[in-house]
């Protein structure tokens, strides 16, 4: 059973929590046992970075930062950023080598795929 909470000050955050269970859901179909995954939104991120990702098969900890260098990280951004640190979070499930290639490569089609429910106002704001 998958178990997401999400902390912070964030847009939509039950659609956001609703959108991070929708990826696990599908990248992570064979997780059966508990698995939780915290998402903490962040003003910022030592180093600059946009997100990150920490735990094991039971539980991972999702950081996402709102502003790097400075700026405001648009919240399209955050989700995509969400969305890369999720495919870490499956890793971590499935005890898999955690590579940067593969959240790379499904970020933006996770995003596409699961972040239907709201226009392009509320995305690029």
């Amino acid at each position: 059973m998958i178990v997401v909470d999400v902390f912070g000050k964030v847009k939509k955050k039950k659609e956001v929590k609703k959108y991070a269970e929708d990826i696990l859901v599908d990248i992570g179909s064979l997780i059966h046992d508990l698995f939780e995954v915290e998402v903490r939104f962040v003003t910022a991120i030592e180093g600059d970075i946009y997100g990150y990702a920490v735990g094991d098969d039971e539980f991972v900890d999702v950081v996402i930062a709102k502003t790097v260098f400075g700026d405001k990280v648009p919240f399209k951004e955050q989700l995509v950023t969400l969305a890369h640190e999720l495919v870490h979070a499956k890793q971590f499930a499935y005890n898999q080598e955690s590579t940067e290639h593969e959240c790379n490569t499904l970020e933006e089609k996770l995003f596409e795929k699961h972040w239907k429910l709201h226009d392009s106002a509320i995305l690029f704001s």
